[in-house]
């Protein structure tokens, strides 16, 4: 039994007595010790493209703050990740306090809630891109708008109540990524706040606006179209932030009703956790996670690769909610409450070690693309080259080779080029990659050493290679790029275990008669 009159620890003290700035101030410190190792990561993927546009395509103040970086910082790359590292903390802060008003649980359910969220690696691109501010901003400013409505639900007064309005009209209205923000706040109403919390009068007026943004946004709803698969999809990997495999994307598109299958497995294994839970602060969260897939589409995300992932920062704030809700609920049996903290912590450290690894990745992928720029820039110099393989990703990381000599920018040079043939980066350090008998024309790729287990995880777009095995036109792998993809097809000519020879046969025009492969010799 404990004694009362043992003094606790230094630090648990101080902690017991100042826990929410003891608390901000460790979360800083993890935040810290796990991005630190982003600040010289090299510009990839999209980051071109808004580079070459200024941020003019960014969304509301993310443009105007990309073009305050690009001025002060320059080529200056541990300015831009710092810059998203402090976003991204003031994202923790509102999760932090979002939680403590949702779930009302123990004081330190926010720290838990803020750790999930932070080092969640579904939306490393929000933090790890220097363009992420585009997600980072829209993101904070939803969930200022969220944690000022559920602050004054709890403390009802006229200021907070204007506060949290106009906070929630700059969330909505700009960002068309928080269209149906509005579902949130009525799920709020209906699910979180008590019977005398609820004010149906204060909900239709933010309804009223609710709708508004909607309208502002209808276009963007209409573009969007249904695509279930692609709003709902992602938020799976939430839950398991590794992404599928590519044989496992294939098999989904040939046979559309195991996804629906799965679909199902998953909404009945939640409804048994609720049915035996019976929290509404679960509900809401996983409805709120759902009702903010609703709106329109920015990106698609790649279920292998999970590139698009960090427009998944705000359903990720929702998400840790609801399963802080429920290691809660578990918790209030004597029997779970030592074993929970020890759980609760091993997946914080999970989840860490996970983003670090990411980190790491991502700064070896952009050291990648420097060199692969410097060594575009010196062979292009007669004339036009052929980027083969045109590497697209690596363990998450855009690398996307072909976009980092696209456009004229502060860290690029356009280069005249065409996409030969995508090609995943993974296992890139174990293999080797050869070009052979290579005219304009066509040629040979091999490749030899560790490859996937399936021929179709060493492509972007596998679904495409399993519809046309034999003579598949490169335009259907690559989907959209920034330069020209080649017109030529492609046949798997030999797939081994330890070796892969693809032939490539160019239609009009020919292909460039100069290659590059497309990262330089470990």
């Amino acid at each position: 039994m404990r004694d009362p009159n043992k003094k606790p620890h230094p630090l648990v003290a101080l902690r017991m007595r100042y826990h929410d700035t003891y608390d901000a101030v460790s979360l800083f410190v993890y935040l810290f010790i796990i991005y630190i190792w982003s600040v010289t990561t090299y510009p990839m993927g999209r980051d071109f493209e808004v580079l070459a546009t200024a941020g003019n395509d960014l969304p509301f103040l993310a443009g105007q703050l990309f073009r305050l970086e690009m001025a002060v910082f320059g080529t200056w790359l541990p300015g831009y990740h710092f810059v998203n590292m402090l976003l991204l903390y003031a994202c923790v802060m509102c999760v932090y306090y979002f939680t403590n008003l949702t779930v009302r649980g123990l004081w330190w359910f926010g720290t838990l809630s803020a750790c999930l969220f932070l080092a969640n690696p579904v939306h490393s691109e929000a933090v790890l891109n220097i363009s992420g501010v585009g997600d980072l901003i829209p993101c904070l400013i939803a969930l200022l708008a969220l944690t000022a409505y559920a602050a004054q639900v709890r403390n009802p007064k006229a200021w907070k109540v204007s506060v949290a309005f106009v906070l929630f009209i700059v969330a909505t209205v700009p960002y068309a990524s928080n269209a149906t923000l509005i579902l949130v706040i009525v799920l709020f109403e209906l699910l979180v706040a008590r019977t005398g919390e609820r004010s149906f009068a204060r909900l239709g007026v933010f309804f009223v606006a609710g709708i508004a943004g909607l309208f502002a946004h209808a276009g963007d709803l209409i573009t969007s179209g249904v695509q279930l698969a692609q709003r709902m999809t992602p938020l799976y990997f939430l839950f398991y932030p590794l992404g599928f495999l590519p044989k496992t994307v294939v098999a989904f598109h040939e046979r559309p009703w195991l996804g629906w299958l799965a679909v199902l497995v998953v909404i009945g294994l939640f409804a048994l956790i609720y049915r035996k839970a019976r929290r509404p602060v679960i509900l809401f969260g996983v409805l709120a996670m759902v009702a903010l897939r609703l709106g329109p589409l920015d990106r698609p995300v790649d279920f292998v690769s999970l590139i698009g992932g960090g427009q998944l920062l705000l359903a990720n704030a929702f998400f840790t909610i609801g399963l802080v809700a429920l290691f809660f609920c578990i918790m209030e049996h004597p029997k779970w409450r030592i074993s929970m903290v020890g759980i609760t912590t091993s997946l914080v450290i999970i989840l860490f070690a996970m983003q670090f690894i990411s980190v790491r990745r991502w700064h070896d992928a952009g050291e990648r693309v420097a060199a692969f720029q410097a060594e575009a820039k010196e062979v292009a110099r007669d004339g036009a080259i052929g980027v083969l393989p045109d590497y697209r990703d690596y363990y998450g990381a855009p690398m996307n080779l072909s976009d980092a000599i696209a456009y004229d920018t502060i860290f690029s040079e356009a280069i005249p080029a065409v996409s030969i043939l995508p090609l995943r980066a993974e296992r890139t350090k174990h293999r080797q990659d050869v070009v052979t008998e290579w005219s304009s024309a066509g040629g040979v790729l091999t490749l030899t050493g560790d490859l996937p287990n399936s021929v179709y995880g060493l492509f972007p777009n596998p679904s495409a290679l399993a519809e046309a095995r034999e003579g598949t036109p490169v335009s259907a792998i690559a989907g959209p790029q920034a330069i020209a993809t080649a017109n030529a097809t492609i046949s798997i000519a030999d797939a081994e275990h330890e070796s892969v020879t693809i032939v490539i046969t160019a239609e009009a025009p020919p292909l460039p008669e100069r290659v590059i492969p497309g990262l330089p010799a470990e």
